[in-house]
């Protein structure tokens, strides 16, 4: 596999693959997720296959890749999506300043309460299960339901990505057992790199995109990450193993990997996947759409009614989705990359219009996460921008294990978050070294990258002050 680089922010992998990254980044890459991205751009009927600076190795395609075919020829790939459909980010807004956090005591209280009210945690049950019959319409027609009854308000879903419902979700189309797995798990965080994060806005860069999305220095804010649980997870694995892999050998299809099981996207098993997948995204949705609720409830509690809260944007990431770029009908998957709409684009909320659709790009537990909007040149990405700061090294390097060394000592997490002031905990109470911000590229440089390449205009950089991981 070669590559040669274009100019400061891209390489150029052979056949034709683009992946923003500058010198210093390109440290980072590493040959299996070049490999992935080949293999990728090798399935039928593929248009385009890119890669973003927070690109790397993932199930399938690589973390921070994206991969259009075309609806005429092409195929889908559940790999090419990700295991954890709809993982996402939701920011929810307050008027409160910092002033209101500076006491470590208050901040206590708040880390106390997350932990309290939002269950974290691999396997661990939710907080609101739904009868059978609302549960299925909830994957139907996502947070709207929830909205109906109490959890949130009109406007959460207008400044949700789909309005948090993707067309032709067909819950019948999921396993039954795992049905059972996402009526029990709504309002639950899970575990890995899921987050909420009590954050303050540090530096405002675009001032008339930042009056828009009402955000300000000084600002508190709750950024949440999450995603479908185990319902996702479940739902996709089954899709490449138990629908697809068989299925190709009817299309006379032959992936590189078969982690890139793949049926044309005018075939049974793509319909059937697109049901299961869209109903897994609604309830993604859903599911932040519960979280935020439950940060709003804590946030009452340590400091009254005196104060008002709104969501900022709430943004997929791991989902696949039909769009057109010129003449050109598209599946567009994106694998831990976001969807970045510029000023003008009518899928954009109305009163974002005017300066675009605000993207969230969160750092990693020590890190500054962003605000963005997107360019017109976004086009040369597919609208697509990434999703964070990617991973250096694996869970396992980060912890270590009997033979090896952990590559994070707990002198460097404590360095990276306790002496910054940033209160953090574990649901479980599990070891966090491998979610340091070490075992990450820099946020600010992945940033850099796209601003250099002309994609994206920063609006707002939040640092963390409280941070509950699964």
């Amino acid at each position: 596999m070669r590559w040669q680089r274009v100019n400061n922010y891209l390489l150029m992998i052979e056949p034709g693959i683009e992946v923003y990254l500058t010198p210093e980044l390109e440290k980072t890459l590493d040959e299996t997720a070049v490999q992935q991205l080949v293999n990728a751009s090798l399935l039928p009927g593929v248009h385009k296959v890119l890669a973003l600076p927070d690109v790397h190795a993932g199930y399938g395609l690589p973390v921070g890749g994206v991969m259009a075919t075309r609806t005429k020829d092409g195929v889908i790939s559940p790999g090419a999506v990700g295991v954890d459909i709809n993982c996402g980010v939701r920011l929810l807004a307050t008027d409160l300043e910092e002033k209101a956090v500076t006491k470590k005591e208050t901040r206590e209280r708040l880390l106390a309460g997350f932990r309290r009210e939002i269950p974290a945690g691999e396997g661990k049950n939710g907080v609101l299960t739904l009868p059978e019959r609302d549960f299925r319409r909830l994957l139907q027609e996502g947070p709207r339901l929830l909205v109906e009854r109490g959890w949130g308000e009109g406007r959460d879903l207008r400044v949700t990505e789909e309005e948090g419902a993707l067309p032709g979700a067909d819950p019948s189309r999921i396993p039954a057992e795992l049905l059972e797995y996402g009526r029990k798990q709504l309002g639950s965080l899970g575990s890995g790199n899921h987050f909420v994060e009590l954050q303050v806005v540090e530096e405002v860069f675009a001032q008339e995109a930042a009056e828009v999305f009402r955000l300000f220095p000084g600002q508190v804010a709750v950024m949440i990450h999450s995603g479908s649980r185990r319902m996702g997870n479940g739902t996709a694995l089954h899709y490449v193993k138990e629908v697809c892999r068989p299925a190709m050998k009817k299309y006379g299809i032959d992936p590189p990997h078969p982690d890139l099981a793949c049926v044309p996207w005018r075939s049974p098993e793509a319909e059937s996947y697109w049901g299961a997948m869209a109903a897994c995204a609604n309830y993604a949705w859903a599911n932040r759409q519960t979280m935020a609720e439950k940060a709003r409830q804590v946030l009452r509690e340590v400091f009254g009614g005196g104060f008002t809260s709104w969501t900022v944007y709430d943004v997929a990431h791991n989902i696949a989705k039909i769009e057109k770029f010129g003449r050109q009908e598209l599946v567009v998957h994106r694998k831990g990359a976001t969807r970045a709409l510029p000023a003008g684009d009518r899928r954009a909320p109305a009163e974002y219009r005017k300066v675009g659709q605000p993207a969230l790009i969160p750092g990693s537990m020590g890190t500054r996460s962003w605000v963005i909007t997107a360019t017109p040149e976004i086009h040369r990405t597919l609208n697509s921008v990434n999703h964070g700061a990617g991973r250096v090294m694996s869970r396992t390097k980060a912890r270590g294990k009997k033979t090896e060394a952990a590559l994070i000592t707990w002198e460097d997490f404590y360095a990276s978050t306790k002496e910054k002031g940033i209160l953090v905990a574990s649901g479980t109470g599990s070891d966090l070294r491998d979610e340091a911000p070490g075992a990450y590229k820099d946020s600010d440089e992945v940033i850099r990258t796209m601003v250099e390449a002309g994609l994206i205009t920063p609006v707002a950089a939040l640092k963390p002050l409280v941070v509950l991981k699964g």
